[in-house]
Parts: C-alpha cells; structure tokens; sequence
C-alpha cells in the first residue's frame, strides 16, 4: 500500500508537530524542503506546533509518522509528553518516529515516560559505525538504512534484529544514486529472513534488486 499524501512510501500519512533539527546531515531532505517553503526561520532550532495534533483524528487506521521534519530524540519533554498524549487518545493508529540519536531517545525520553503501546521508535543506520551505536544504545524499535552507504557487517546484522528493516539508496532530486549495492542488500534479505525480520525497500531500489523487491510491514500493520 502506498502512502498517501507522501512519497515516503512505508508511511500512510506525515504529521509533523516538531519542524527543525539541530543535527545538520548533509544529505537532509526536510531542511532543503523548509529551506524551500520557510516553515520556520532556523532549521537547527526545533519548533513545537501543538494544533497539529489534531491530525492524529483519523476515520481509518492508519501508519503515521511524526518527525518526518525532526528528530524526535531532540524533542523538549513536553512537547513528547503532548504528543503521546495524543497518541492515548488516537489508538486506531501505528505512530513511527525516526532518530539519528537512539542513544539520546533511550536515556532522555524512553526511560522517563510510558510509551504508548503503537508508538514504534526507529533509528536511522547509515553505515558500520551507527549500527554499532544503535546497538551500543540498546537497540530500537526499527531501522531505517534511508540511505545505505556501505554494506553492514553481518556480525551486526545480527545483532540488530528489530520489529523492521526499511532500505533505500540514496536520491537527489528524488532519483536514486545508485551508491548501495546490491550485496549489501542481499545481505539483509538474508538476515531478513533468518530472523523473520520484515523488509520494506524504497523505490529507490527497484533497479538495483531487481525480482527480489520487496515492500513488506510487520504483522497486523496494514490489517493483515
């Protein structure tokens, strides 16, 4: 199933109660995209925008994701605490969040506050040394490998099993780059499997994988 209203791809919706990010990443696209529309004046200064919440009313379930223009391990605690409770109130929905900082998110929000039961926190795996970090950190709920530059060990591979792999090469004007390689891909389809690890590959990999593409959710996401 496609996003709708988004070309994130795994996500039914985009919800965005924080914008700005203090992380700086090179390749961010939610800074070109505020650099663009001027959602706020200082991308690296977070901003909170509570009447979003709101959003989270949905007739239908529906996968959510809430810091498409953030970094939730980055969030001032009222803000989180605002936010899951919104979540209480909405459990039709699967609520997913993304982090560069699991190790923030762990030892600053997790341990502090009752997570609701579907809200998934993931973090994003980019290379060798930040899956050793995700792992270091205790793990998330998730991994986002968005965009994979180089192939992950299998030694942590192991040891990065979750509720969810998410895969993409990385894109510049929304067309791929070709810089991840098909082994590396290979390698997780594998582990994927062994672990009964669900993987969702982006479009960015069609051409690269070719008949093993594959776009898939863990169990009773999507209904199932």
């Amino acid at each position: 199933m496609k996003s709708k209203g988004n070309n994130i791809g795994w996500c039914d919706k985009t919800c965005n109660p924080v914008t700005g990010c203090p992380n700086g990443c090179e390749y961010c696209y939610a800074r070109s995209m505020n650099d663009r529309f001027k959602w706020v004046e200082d991308f690296s200064k977070p901003q909170f925008f509570p009447h979003r919440l709101k959003e989270f009313r949905t007739k239908e379930p529906m996968i959510i994701f809430i810091d498409s223009m953030s970094d939730i391990a980055y969030w001032k605690w009222g803000w989180f605490r605002e936010t899951i409770h919104a979540i209480y109130n909405n459990p039709q929905n699967i609520y997913l969040a993304l982090t560069k900082n699991i190790k923030k998110f762990n030892t600053e929000l997790r341990c502090k506050f009752s997570l609701p039961a579907r809200l998934f926190i993931g973090a994003t795996v980019t290379n060798n040394t930040q899956a050793q970090a995700v792992i270091d950190a205790g793990g998330a709920d998730f991994i986002s490998f968005e965009p994979l530059m180089e192939r992950i060990r299998l030694e942590l591979l192991d040891n990065l099993k979750c509720k969810w792999w998410i895969v993409g090469d990385l894109t510049k004007g929304g067309r791929p780059q070709g810089v991840t390689c098909f082994q590396w891909v290979d390698d997780m389809i594998q582990h994927g499997e062994r672990h009964n690890v669900p993987i969702f590959m982006k479009d960015s990999l069609k051409c690269t994988v070719g008949e093993t593409f594959r776009q898939e959710f863990p169990a009773g996401w999507k209904g199932e």
